[in-house]
Parts: structure tokens; C-alpha cells; sequence
């Protein structure tokens, strides 16, 4: 889905409200992940943390040569890419929501399964037979 829609599905769940405060990342390459990461996780920092937050996280972005790549780089051979996955669990624990958009289904699985490994609660939303992969490792799960 887009961004836009991923966010009013959030809205529309209750899993965003008005009143709360949005961040977006997107356009992330695995050259720009850490420095986009921190970038955001520094302005967050720097808000009122009386007011609840939201990361909306476009996990897909467009090669240089107008093909869509997506960020599998963060799942495959974890073992090689300790250091990103922490700088996006350091991220994510930081908000009180995280939807993602434009992501794979092995992708929404691997990050469901990535949050339940950090001791976060997740919900996972499904619109899709594409989302079966995700709905099989959530903990709580509503399918559209």
C-alpha cells in the first residue's frame, strides 16, 4: 500500500490518532539506513515525549535504475547486519506505533517476528492473501 493509505488504515484501526505525532522514513537505501535511522530517532528525541508517536516506514524505495527494491537486506544473513537491525529496534521502541507500507509478505512476517523478539506487543493488520506469512507469526492479528 502507499504511505497514504497505510496511514489512514492506522487511523481507521485506532492504531494512529490525530493527536499523535508522525514521522516518516522513507526513500532508505542500505547506504542511507543508518544515517536516516539516527536522523530520525535524534528528532524524535528532541520532542515533547508527552505526546505519543508514530513511525510510518516506507520499506520499499526506486533503484537507480526506476526498478522497485525493497529492503530485504535488513532480514537476509541477520548475522551480517547486526549493527542495522539494532539501529532499527532502537528506533521502533522509541514510538508507540510503527506501520509499515510497501513492504513484501516475507518482509511483514520477518519485522512481526523481529518486534515479538524485542518484547513488544504486535498487532498485525492483513488486506490480502499476501499477507499469510505475517498473520502466521503475529499475536494478535485482524485480516480485512
Amino acid at each position: 500500500d502507499k504511505l497514504e493509505t497505510a496511514e489512514n488504515i492506522g487511523l481507521m484501526a485506532g492504531i494512529v490518532t490525530l493527536e499523535m505525532r508522525r514521522y516518516y522514513l522513507s526513500e532508505i537505501t542500505q547506504e542511507n539506513f543508518f544515517e536516516k535511522c539516527n536522523a530520525l530517532k535524534n528528532n524524535m528525541m528532541k520532542q515533547d515525549h508527552s505526546k505519543k508517536s508514530c513511525i510510518i516506514f516506507d520499506m520499499r524505495f526506486m533503484g537507480k535504475f526506476g526498478q522497485w527494491l525493497t529492503l530485504e537486506f535488513l532480514f537476509h544473513k541477520k548475522e551480517n547486519h547486526k549493527a542495522e537491525l539494532d539501529v532499527l529496534a532502537s528506533l521502533i521502541m522509541e514510538a508507540d506505533a510503527l506501520i509499515c507500507a510497501r513492504s513484501t509478505p516475507k518482509q511483514k512476517a520477518k519485522l512481526v517476528q523481529f518486534v515479538k523478539s524485542r518484547g513488544k506487543i504486535c498487532l498485525a493488520i492483513g488486506d490480502g492473501a499476501n499477507d499469510v506469512n505475517m498473520i502466521g507469526v503475529r499475536i494478535l492479528v485482524f485480516a480485512l
